[in-house]
């Protein structure tokens, strides 16, 4: 069984094929798949116009284009500032997030148990930014 899964992969939108290639190289990390066992729900995704739903069932993650009818909990905001969370987490970045929070440009509600537990999957330097960054 894929550890990521695109539904739909042939209209599926950037937003959905960036999220692709970031868990599947979070995923690959030693230790890191265990993770998804302790995840079940939907995230609701929006960067922009684009939305899409993050399908956790305690073995894989599928990206669904679009909202489901339900979610455990949603993270909406531009494309840049959710970049630079997902991307590239360090405190300079974090603390931009602060000032979105309070203006409104990035909101986060739901489930905060859920939230944090997607964390470390959804947080963090990736080998596909690595190698991107190392090459310029």
């Amino acid at each position: 069984m894929d550890l990521v899964r695109v539904c739909d992969l042939e209209t599926m939108h950037v937003l959905g094929l960036l999220l692709r290639s970031h868990f599947a190289a979070r995923l690959a990390a030693p230790g890191r798949a265990a993770r998804l066992h302790r995840l079940r729900g939907d995230l609701w995704l929006r960067a922009g116009a684009m939305w899409v739903t993050l399908r956790f069932d305690q073995q894989s993650v599928e990206i669904i284009k679009g909202r489901s009818a339900e979610r455990r909990a949603q993270i909406e905001g531009d494309m840049g500032t959710l970049v630079g969370l997902v991307a590239r987490p360090s405190l300079v970045e974090l603390g931009k997030a602060l000032p979105a929070l309070a203006t409104g440009r990035l909101h986060v509600a739901g489930d905060p148990r859920f939230l944090l537990a997607l964390a470390p999957l959804l947080l963090g330097r990736t080998g596909v930014v690595a190698t991107a960054r190392s090459t310029t």
